[in-house]
């Protein structure tokens, strides 16, 4: 009976989870911005709280949300995290949610990947890989 309950256990797990696919970065001569899909499938909230690259890609990765103020000025504020509420998808994508690498070290060529590292509160961290665009 005990083996029973533990493969439905096991079985029942897999269905849902935290999951990260079309990943892309551009490069600039002094930085880069990245950008991810994050699907949170669980029935529990999560948070993104931080990500990296390896440390020959770029110095830092910081999550950044670009804003409009009064007079339409557009800019961008640094956050510590992303609420990933149950059943909710993040689309980071230019003019929203996205990934700033700052201390760039070069820029590797269009068509190649870098893996990004997301790291979560409760979930294990994901690599995706950002395929690098124009």
């Amino acid at each position: 009976m005990v083996c029973v309950v533990l493969l439905a256990a096991c079985g029942s797990s897999s269905r849902h989870e935290i999951s990260a696919a079309g990943a892309w970065v551009r490069f600039t001569p002094v930085n880069a911005a990245a950008y991810v899909t994050i699907s949170n499938t669980t029935a529990d909230a999560d948070a993104l709280v931080s990500a990296s690259v390896p440390s020959s890609v770029a110095d830092k990765v910081e999550i950044h949300q670009t804003t409009t103020s009064e007079g339409d000025m557009m800019g961008m504020t640094m956050t510590s995290s992303v609420d990933l509420p149950a059943s909710f998808t993040l689309t980071m994508k230019p003019g929203g949610y996205h990934f700033m690498l700052t201390g760039v070290h070069g820029a590797p060529v269009v068509g190649t990947t870098v893996p990004l590292m997301l790291t979560f509160a409760h979930h294990a961290p994901i690599t995706v890989y950002a395929e690098v665009r124009a």
